[in-house]
């Protein structure tokens, strides 16, 4: 059973017994049960107060005759209902059942769901089964935290991403698998990249351990050791096999073993001697001593001025500079990659993680963002994005600012919310198919009248006493000499006295229910409290004026000061339904009275007249 709570919620009573409460008006500084959220049917937690007995249970409350059931936990009369003197006040209260309290002896066990709330584990927790965040296609977020600040690991389950935030970092033992594009402004990688596609890399390409290309390379310019006469090509054990080239200059030693081809000139096995080598075809190292850096294609240890083939891997000690198109197969990076100029993508790049772009992202084509995922700036909560085909969502949290002299909209603007303007100017026609609502409307410098709650007076000189029960004739009363004097109808204090009047209601009238509020004084300086009753019935052309009235709607109990002549305006009753199913041009008939049961009034109450409130759907009745 579903347990409901409010705030402050306390209320009297006039019950007397063991049965149902009546719920009369809310205790000072408390709010009733509807105004706290109580709904119609709902079951809560109450607690009474009467006198010295109190009655703790739950109750189901019912909205219509604010009522409220008793089923008794606990009481000072031996845990059942206590008998309710009538002066007591019920509340809504949490009690200890409604708390659950681990303080750690225990473990927690449920086979049900915990469907709200927060669930906060200080210590250590192990699932020795399966554990699932949502359903499928339903998630929810998942956030990890690290020990450094605004550091997270976060499955955003409204964008399908998995999210490493600030300064946590990914390291995985094994395979990552990136079906997309991955934009990555530094990346550090220990093992081996496996390219199926291309790698371009527009800037200087880096790298600090060894490179292999089983594809082999194909360079668009020089390669050139980054340190003079300190980097090989191959080492003592690891040769390579042919080196092709139209001519090779060399400042010092070529040793070659087991070479085989025909040399233009001779080498020399010291100071360095100009050779060109037709065809170089050597099965073992090539050795160049010669440790000065390359600066341009001119420049370094080996000069090509064609292109290089290689079958083998290519390591580079220090940096690999490349002045034009670098085409591979595959890419394997340790380090970062660094690019002083531009990237160039022709393919898809997909990232698994989130990409920043310090320096802003400039696109010189269209750029396309995947079914409903989202462009999103700060949090998760402002974001760009398609949530449905044809059309475009623009979310923030708070607000949607659009800085500009002029916004041309050319289709219709459908707002769900309210448009809210320091100033709305329409230099042409405005054409409205559907409903305006404003608090004010102004048309030629005259406030124009709006639909909605209205209210009527009606004085007890326009009522007139039933024929059965009925109250006392019109009386005129002088308070004192030229000073107001009363028209009144007089209730006795201990009947069921009525009045009656009727009203044709405007034409803009919706033909729904109405509220009221009594304006009365009492005789001499008698006291106590009052409570009024009225009903309605609505009358059609043709039809019969002998009709039952509908059911009476009590106001809330008022207490009159015992001042002579004081005017007491009771509050504004609930709904008031009109038996007969009202329509336009009825003739609708009230009676009204003094509930003599539920009030405690000494004596007999005098009605001025009852302000009836009803409501309008037109500004006017043409």
């Amino acid at each position: 059973m579903a347990i409901s709570l409010g705030n402050r919620a306390k209320m009297s009573t006039s019950t007397t017994g063991t049965g149902t409460i009546t719920l009369g008006s809310a205790s000072t500084g408390y709010q009733t049960f509807a105004n706290a959220g109580i709904t119609n049917g709902q079951t809560v937690r109450y607690a009474i107060e009467d006198g010295s007995n109190f009655e703790i249970g739950s109750g189901t409350y019912t909205a219509s005759g604010t009522t409220l059931t008793r089923s008794v936990t606990e009481s000072s009369n031996s845990d059942n209902a206590i008998s309710l003197s009538g002066t007591a006040n019920v509340f809504v209260t949490a009690t200890v059942a409604d708390i659950f309290i681990n303080d750690g002896a225990s473990a927690l066990t449920t086979t049900g769901l915990i469907t709200s709330g927060t669930l906060d584990v200080n210590g250590a927790s192990q699932f020795d089964g399966a554990v699932s965040v949502g359903v499928d296609d339903t998630g929810h977020d998942v956030k990890f935290f690290g020990d450094a600040a605004s550091a997270y690991m976060l499955w955003d389950a409204s964008a399908d991403d998995l999210k490493l935030v600030g300064a946590a970092g990914l390291t995985v033992a094994g395979d990552i698998d990136i079906d997309g594009t991955s934009n990555l402004d530094v990346v550090d990688i220990d093992g081996a990249v496996d390219m199926a596609s291309t790698l371009l890399v527009t800037g200087v390409l880096t790298t600090t351990a060894t490179q292999v290309a089983t594809g082999g390379i194909t360079s668009g310019s020089n390669i050139v050791s980054d340190t003079d006469s300190t980097d090989d090509l191959g080492t003592t054990g690891v040769r390579w096999a042919n080196l092709f080239v139209d001519a090779i200059t060399a400042t010092d030693q070529i040793t070659a073993t087991g070479f085989t081809g025909t040399l233009d000139g001779i080498l020399g096995s010291g100071a360095a001697a100009a050779a060109t080598v037709t065809t170089l075809d050597t099965s073992g190292a090539v050795n160049l001593n010669l440790v000065t850096d390359s600066t341009s294609s001119t420049s370094g240890a080996l000069i090509i001025d064609g292109g290089v083939g290689i079958a083998k891997k290519l390591f580079v000690g220090t940096d690999l500079d490349v002045d034009g198109t670098t085409n591979l197969d595959a890419v394997d990076i340790d380090g970062a990659v660094n690019m002083a100029t531009t990237a160039l993508v022709t393919g898809v790049l997909t990232t698994t993680a989130a990409t920043v772009f310090n320096g802003g992202f400039a696109s010189n084509a269209d750029s396309l963002v995947g079914t409903d995922k989202k462009i999103k700036f700060r949090d998760a909560a402002i974001y760009i994005n398609s949530s449905a085909d044809g059309q475009l969502d623009i979310v923030a949290d708070t607000e949607i600012q659009i800085a500009a002299t002029t916004i041309d909209i050319n289709g219709a603007i459908n707002a769900s919310g309210e448009i809210i303007a320091a100033s709305l100017d329409i230099s042409g026609n405005a054409d409205i198919d559907g409903t305006l609502e404003t608090d004010g409307l102004t048309v030629g410098g005259v406030a124009a009248k709006v639909a909605g709650k209205e209210s009527i007076w009606i004085p007890a000189a326009a009522m007139y006493p039933s024929t059965t029960n009925p109250c006392s004739d019109l009386t005129q009363v002088e308070t004192t000499a030229l000073r107001p004097d009363l028209k009144v109808l007089d209730f006795a204090a201990a009947a069921d006295d009525f009045a009656q009047f009727a009203i044709a209601f405007p034409k803009s009238w919706n033909e729904g229910t109405v509220t009221y509020q009594p304006f009365w004084t009492v005789t001499g300086t008698n006291t106590g409290t009052v409570v009024w009753q009225l009903g309605g019935i609505a009358v059609s052309s043709d039809d019969t004026i002998n009709t039952a009235f509908g059911t009476l709607v009590a106001t809330t109990a008022l207490a009159h000061s015992g001042t002579s002549n004081d005017l007491m305006v009771s509050a504004e009753s609930g709904a008031v339904t009109i038996a007969g199913s009202p329509a336009a041009n009825d003739l609708c008939f009230f009676q009204i009275n003094n509930d003599a049961s539920a009030s405690g009034q000494t004596g007999a109450v005098r009605l001025l007249g009852v302000k009836l409130f009803f409501t309008t759907d037109a500004a006017n009745d043409a």
